[in-house]
């Protein structure tokens, strides 16, 4: 008995068939994936809200008056309530220690909303910035002391801004630059000015 192949008719018709289950099925792979996104953001916003709040009781003094609000910066909430590398589960990148927690005292009651901002993946310079220090390649043999890489940062209208200062290792954020094993460390220097994250990066080489 002579086995039968698939016709070219046939062949077109399962390719139709297939195609058509993918515009279907690919969108929804999709939502389904971006809506997993969401509620991995949400609950990371609710472990930073809850960090606060265990920030706020060691700090009460710092805390708004009734109809007012003060802002805390992640950096400050890191400082032994929450995990150092923090990442965003939407795109994957380090948060920027600018990212920060409105904490608005209404009627007694303490309202608290989460502003994030990644560390992005380029250097945002629009004149608007002015970063002042060593950003060169620095090569440290091991078990040598590190400097504090302090730096200057401006507005163009000449007034000082603040920054933050963080540490990474193989995309990770660590807590400073272990000089006693050869590693490859980016000090991320990031501002957050006029709702835009400025970053400047210096490199340092364990040899």
């Amino acid at each position: 008995m002579k086995n039968k192949g698939f016709t070219l008719v046939e062949l077109l018709a399962v390719i139709i068939i297939m195609g058509l289950l993918a515009t279907i099925i690919f969108p929804m792979i999709d939502t389904s994936l971006s809506n997993s996104k969401d509620s991995a953001l949400d609950v990371l916003k609710s472990n930073i809200i809850d960090a606060t709040k265990d920030w706020s009781l060691d700090n009460l003094g710092f805390l708004p008056e009734n109809g007012s609000s003060i802002n805390v910066k992640l950096e400050k909430i890191k400082q032994g309530y929450l995990p150092l590398n923090v990442k965003n589960p939407k795109t994957g990148y380090i948060i920027s220690n600018e990212s920060y927690v409105t904490i608005t005292n209404v009627n007694g009651k303490y309202k608290y909303e989460v502003y994030i901002y990644d560390i992005p993946d380029s250097i945002l310079d629009d004149g608007k910035i002015i970063f002042t220090g060593n950003f060169l390649t620095e090569e440290l043999s091991k078990n040598s002391n590190v400097d504090t890489y302090d730096i200057l940062v401006k507005a163009k209208d000449g007034n000082s801004l603040n920054y933050s200062k963080q540490y990474i290792l193989n995309g990770v954020e660590v807590d400073g630059i272990d000089t006693t094993s050869s590693n490859i460390y980016s000090i991320v220097y990031t501002v957050l000015y006029d709702s835009n994250i400025y970053k400047a990066v210096k490199t340092i080489i364990i040899k």
